[in-house]
C-alpha cells in the first residue's frame, strides 16, 4: 500500500500505548502512521465533495479512545468534535482518561502523575514518558480550535437514536471495528450480518456528504445499499474500506 498522506517515516513514540495515554489488558492500539492516513483520506474526500471543515470525527468502537486521542493530537486544528462510543462501560472509563489528556488540565494532571513516578521510582521509561508529555502539552497549548469531546456507551448495533441525541450528525466515521482477535461482535448472527447491522445503524448520525472508514480484515465483506464505496486499500491483515452516505437521489 503507497501512503498518499503519511508518506514520511516519523517517529510516532509519544503516542505509546502506556506511556503518557492510559492502557489496560484486553484494550487495543493502533499504528498510528495508518491512523492519519485513513483521516487524511477521509479528509481529501470530503474537502473534493465541497465539505472543508473543521470536522466531527466519531468513533462508535472506541475502546480505551486511544485512536481518537492520536487522531486529535495530529489532527486537533481540523477537528469541532471528537465523539466516542463504546458498548463496554469499563472500556468507556478508559477511553474519557485517555481523551482527557486532550485538554490542558488533563495533561497537567498526568504531567504531576509521570513526576510523582518518577520521583518514587527514578524510571528511564518515566524520564521518557515525562518528555513525551510535555511535548503532546506543547501540541494542546498550539491549537487553534478547541474541540468539543464527548464519550458514552451506546451499542453500535442498535443504538442509533442514542448515537444521535450524543453526536447530532458526523462528518467523518472511523472504526477500528471487531474481528476476532482481543474483541469481537457483541450480538447474534454472522460476523457479515452484524457489520450489515453495523453499517445501517450509523446511516442516521451521517452528514452528506460524510464519510466512513472501516476497518476490519480481509476476510469480511464490507457492504451496504445505503452507501457507496470511494477508496479501500490494505495493510497487512487489515482491511480499509471509504463509504461515502448516498444522498436522497441514491448517488
Amino acid at each position: 500500500m503507497v501512503y498518499l498522506y503519511e508518506t514520511e517515516r516519523k517517529s510516532y513514540e509519544d503516542y505509546a500505548s502506556g506511556r503518557v495515554l492510559f492502557n489496560r489488558q484486553g484494550t487495543t492500539s493502533f499504528p498510528v502512521r495508518l491512523a492519519s492516513e485513513i483521516f487524511g483520506r477521509c479528509r481529501a474526500y470530503l474537502t473534493e465533495m465541497g465539505a472543508c471543515g473543521p470536522y466531527i470525527l466519531y468513533d462508535p468502537c472506541c475502546g480505551g479512545g486511544y485512536l481518537l486521542t492520536v487522531l486529535c493530537f495530529l489532527h486537533g486544528d481540523e477537528l469541532s468534535g471528537i465523539y466516542g462510543s463504546d458498548i463496554d462501560d469499563a472500556v468507556i472509563e478508559l477511553a474519557q482518561r485517555n481523551l482527557a489528556l486532550l485538554t490542558r488540565d488533563g495533561m497537567d494532571k498526568r504531567i504531576e502523575q509521570i513526576k510523582e513516578m518518577l520521583h518514587q521510582y527514578h524510571k528511564e521509561s518515566h524520564q521518557l514518558a515525562l518528555e513525551s508529555a510535555l511535548r503532546l502539552r506543547e501540541v494542546i497549548e498550539k491549537r487553534q480550535i478547541t474541540p468539543e469531546i464527548k464519550c458514552f456507551q451506546a451499542d453500535a448495533l442498535s443504538d442509533s437514536q442514542k448515537m444521535l441525541e450524543n453526536c447530532g450528525q458526523v462528518d467523518m466515521v472511523i472504526a477500528d471495528t471487531p474481528y476476532g482477535n482481543l474483541v469481537d461482535w457483541t450480538g447474534t448472527g454472522s460476523a457479515e450480518e452484524m457489520l450489515h447491522a453495523f453499517l445501517d445503524n450509523l446511516l442516521g448520525v451521517m452528514k452528506t456528504p460524510s464519510t466512513l472508514a472501516v476497518i476490519t480484515d480481509t476476510k469480511q465483506r464490507v457492504k451496504h445499499e445505503g452507501y457507496k464505496q470511494v477508496d479501500r486499500f490494505k495493510v497487512g491483515k487489515r482491511h480499509i474500506i471509504l463509504l461515502s452516505k448516498k444522498d436522497r437521489t441514491g448517488i
